[in-house]
């Protein structure tokens, strides 16, 4: 891999959410920021919110570690975990030996152990991708966790979702947790020149040392290509190392961009085929437009230029033209015979030799 050739100790641009690759940003700052205070204010939920790419499973990967470091156990759940295998997590959290499975007894379970505490211990329990947990299990963990013991709630939810999770919060089903959510942060993508620091500080904790180095230009170009996502930046960064190390080149340019980018950019989908009418009737009867209103489909051809003598100078240049054609089109473009001489005008051109050739043999003689 590229890593050998730059002389790096790992790849630079991998989409793994390491804690230790937290790239501080203003905006990514402010979002730990806004953790931090919600914890320390004992904010019962608290909701980050982003799209796709933009660092939130880094952000709650960050968050785990510290609370870890602080001897605090969190639970990151799986938003694809059903209510019971949850509410069976919680209790081995609190009751590490029971062996209750069942939902009614282990609720049961719960509820007695925490009226039997003067105090409870909070548990974090944090939910990356909250907005693919199913709306039954997440109204169920809510309310279990509205229970509170002398004012104190055990369970403190810590949810990490996209941006569309806001609207799936105004389901009916979710609407008492929208209204306790009082703290939100949403999380941006980067700017231009945050895209450019982000690239050097992976690059910096990868072990590179000078090189590869990005042309300004080819920065400029993954800032457009990726909108300042950096999990699009890691795709057309990975992609652009990997063609430098195959071409020897330690400088990335914009050339190694847009081939990342060609490859990385999905396709336009392809146009659904026309199906016919089942009853077998015309389709322009069924369209209600008649045959000479109907205009010719246009089609894509591919015209290959065979001599360039013949092109146009504006074309001059280009190995292959494409063309939207019609049979309008194709009308305009056919040769039309050329139209004859008038005989007026050939008689006077043979007047005019004809004394040309008798003043020369005047002046001759």
């Amino acid at each position: 891999m590229y890593e050998s050739y730059y002389r790096m100790k790992t790849r630079a641009f991998e989409n793994t959410a390491d804690s230790e690759l937290f790239f501080q940003s203003p905006q990514h700052k402010e979002a730990w920021y806004f953790l931090v205070q919600g914890i320390t204010a004992r904010e019962q939920f608290l909701l980050v919110i982003g799209d796709y790419g933009v660092g939130k499973t880094t952000l709650c990967a960050k968050l785990v570690s510290a609370l870890k470091k602080n001897g605090i156990a969190p639970l990151a759940a799986s938003p694809i975990a059903s209510y019971q295998g949850l509410l069976k997590q919680i209790l081995t959290f609190y009751l590490p030996d029971s062996t209750i499975t069942e939902v009614g007894p282990a609720h049961d379970a719960l509820i007695e152990y925490f009226e039997a505490q003067q105090q409870i211990r909070p548990l974090y329990v944090i939910i990356d991708d909250a907005h693919e947990m199913d709306v039954p299990t997440l109204s169920k963990l809510f309310s279990l966790a509205k229970y509170t013991r002398n004012g104190t709630p055990p369970l403190r939810l810590l949810l990490f979702a996209h941006s569309n999770f806001v609207q799936m919060l105004k389901w009916p089903d979710l609407e008492p947790l929208n209204q306790r959510i009082r703290m939100r942060f949403r999380l941006n993508p980067l700017d231009a020149e945050q895209t450019k620091e982000y690239i050097y500080f992976r690059l910096v904790n990868a072990g590179a040392t000078g090189v590869p180095f990005f042309e300004p230009a080819a920065i400029e170009r993954i800032f457009k290509f990726s909108q300042g996502v950096p999990r699009m930046i890691n795709n057309a960064c990975e992609f652009c190392l990997m063609l430098g190390a195959t071409g020897n080149q330690t400088v990335i340019d914009t050339s190694e961009v847009e081939r990342a980018a060609a490859y990385l950019s999905p396709p336009a989908p392809a146009p659904p085929a026309p199906t016919a009418p089942s009853t077998g009737t015309d389709t322009r009867e069924a369209t209600g437009i008649a045959p000479q209103q109907a205009e010719p489909h246009p089609r894509r051809v591919t015209i290959k230029l065979t001599d360039a003598a013949d092109a146009d100078a504006d074309l001059a240049a280009t190995d292959e033209v494409d063309l939207l054609q019609t049979d309008e089109l194709v009308r305009a473009v056919k040769v039309k015979p050329a139209e004859p001489k008038s005989m007026t005008v050939f008689i006077l051109i043979i007047v005019v030799l004809l004394l040309a050739l008798l003043a020369s043999l005047y002046l001759r003689f």
